[in-house]
């Protein structure tokens, strides 16, 4: 701690050893270390466009300002939709005892919407049901629809679920804007397009921070609090950035795969040296009718899947139809390593044959190597969290805040800025471009974000 004023301490008094003034007298006698023509070089090309790039980072934040902080709180309250699904409604999640099959809940779900056609049945062991079978159908508009039955009695306990209007609201807002279309265009595409530049804002900013000089990290998380309301909000903005520099990028680019996967797809081929196979030349495996072949049950593909590895939990059933056709397809989770293959539960898909029984295919994480894994596998999961369960969804929550938090501490720094420019030219003073950080190479007040 500084005990004495420097400019007023006298000449010739004892400097206590661990005093700040003694640090700065050592450094200060310390030669500096000569730079190389290289590395001067490197320094000279990294820090000598910081102006354009602090424009950059500052004005497109701002732009996406109201965007930004809109997909958090969106992002952040839907991590744990289900679970809050469930808690509002839970007269209509409250199973019982037992099991009556996935057949039982189709028969179930086609007596309460029969002019409904049946596109598949999540089963009370997938983990986001509740504990309940959740069957999926499609009416005459293409309208989607949810019937919860009671996996104990059969019972159907909702015919037509909805989640609470305000949840729902939040996923609108979340994946399309809760719009049809954004000056002629997608929302998806315009989403996706927002995204690509908020990319671009944590890229910039990190550079700007953090680059070059290892020497700044060891203080990315150091917040002064004591040095003004500027630079605790400057030091604040820098922490968060840097400590959640790799997930919130990560979520950021599984949002971008979502509004434009093939584009995606392409650049992870090139980053993983063309290991990546989209699957667009796999065969397609579809059943062929039998004469006087009775089709097996959801229950009998069920069975059949369980024979294979009775150790496989049964996650959902889809009826047979679309592509592949005739096909009972059995989605099972295999193990609960982290994130499939190479961790996280491994999700297994089986395509069954409706007249014989046939396995004709089986579709798991382990045969697609890594690379595959990554892309079709880990995207949803990354994106909100779900892949280690309650823990990552709890700082994915955290994380998905923290944009929110990077809006206000820059916001509060340009307004902080904005007065003292003011106030400079209400007394007719020239501008202070006094750095704000010790360093030589940092931004100085005038061009901090």
């Amino acid at each position: 701690m500084l005990t004495q004023d420097p400019e007023t301490h006298e000449a010739g008094a004892a400097t206590p050893p661990g005093t700040a003034p003694a640090r700065a007298a050592r450094s200060a006698a310390r030669p500096p270390r000569p730079k190389s023509k290289v590395r001067a070089a490197l320094h000279r090309a990294f820090t000598g466009k910081r102006g354009p790039l602090v424009k950059v980072h500052r004005w497109v934040s701002f732009a996406l300002l109201a965007w930004v902080v809109l997909e958090s709180v969106t992002g952040s309250a839907i991590v744990f939709a289900p679970e809050i699904d469930h808690a509002v409604n839970h007269a209509t999640f409250s199973p019982t005892a037992g099991d009556v099959g996935p057949g039982k809940a189709l028969a179930a779900a086609r007596e309460a919407r029969p002019n409904d056609v049946v596109s598949f049945v999540t089963t009370p062991s997938s983990g986001a049901t509740g504990g309940m079978y959740l069957v999926y159908t499609i009416d005459r508009s293409a309208e989607y629809h949810t019937t919860v039955v009671d996996p104990g009695t059969g019972r159907v306990t909702s015919a037509d679920h909805h989640e609470p209007r305000l949840l729902a609201l939040a996923e609108e807002l979340h994946f399309d804007l809760n719009s049809t279309s954004i000056f002629g265009f997608a929302p998806l595409t315009v989403i996706g397009t927002m995204s690509v530049l908020w990319l671009l804002v944590i890229a910039t900013g990190i550079y700007l921070w953090y680059w070059p000089g290892v020497k700044r990290w060891s203080r990315a998380a150091k917040v002064r609090r004591k040095r003004g309301r500027f630079t605790f909000h400057l030091d604040l903005h820098k922490a968060l950035g840097f400590l959640t520099l790799v997930p919130l990028s990560i979520v950021v680019i599984t949002g971008i795969n979502f509004a434009f996967p093939q584009q995606v797809a392409d650049v992870w081929n090139v980053v993983t040296f063309g290991t990546y196979d989209d699957g667009a030349s796999a065969a397609v495996s579809n059943s062929k009718p039998i004469a006087g072949a009775t089709p097996i049950t959801a229950d009998d593909a069920q069975e059949i899947v369980q024979d294979i590895d009775p150790n496989l939990r049964i996650q959902s059933v889809s009826t047979p139809g679309g592509s592949p056709v005739g096909v009972w397809e059995v989605s099972a989770i295999a193990d609960h390593s982290f994130l499939s293959s190479a961790g996280g539960s491994r999700d297994v898909s089986f395509d069954v044959d409706q007249y014989t029984g046939q396995v004709l295919s089986i579709e798991d994480p382990r045969d697609k190597g890594f690379s595959n894994t990554a892309y079709e596998d880990w995207s949803y999961d990354v994106h909100f969290g779900t892949f280690g369960g309650t823990t990552t969804k709890v700082l994915w929550v955290g994380l998905g805040l923290t944009p929110v938090a990077l809006g206000v501490t820059g916001t509060v720094m340009w307004f902080v800025r904005r007065g003292k420019r003011k106030a400079r030219r209400g007394r007719g003073a020239a501008p202070d471009v006094t750095a704000t950080a010790s360093t030589p190479t940092a931004p100085t007040t005038e061009d901090s974000p």
